[in-house]
């Protein structure tokens, strides 16, 4: 979707855009996505529910193309995986599986006595 969202207009003014859009929209058209990403740009202030009620826009759609862009955010930002790391040894008390308990098999035992 690579949208531009920008979060420097009001409330107010994306809802003027819009009803100007529908002032000259023809039956049928789609919703531009300069549109989009204006009301986009206002989620992080005002909430999903009031930007939707507010610009009569369907909430389903609106919540469905942040959460692509969202997507397309998380995808471009560095990921700071953790990798599996194996830790072996008994440590304060907890036995890890499959490492031998400190004097286990050293001759320390009970049965080398």
């Amino acid at each position: 979707m690579n949208a531009r969202i920008d979060p420097m207009l009001t409330l107010e003014e994306v809802a003027k855009h819009v009803e100007q859009w529908r002032s000259h929209k023809k039956q049928g058209e789609r919703i531009p996505q300069g549109l989009w990403n204006e009301a986009l740009g206002l989620v992080g202030d005002y909430g999903i529910s009031q930007v939707s009620r507010s610009l009569r826009l369907s909430y389903t759609q609106l919540n469905k193309r942040l959460r692509i862009i969202e997507g397309e955010q998380r995808q471009q930002a560095p990921s700071a995986q953790t990798a599996f790391v194996e830790i072996e040894g008994e440590f304060g008390g907890i036995v890890v599986p499959g490492v031998p308990r400190e004097g286990a098999g050293s001759g320390s035992g009970p049965s080398s006595a």
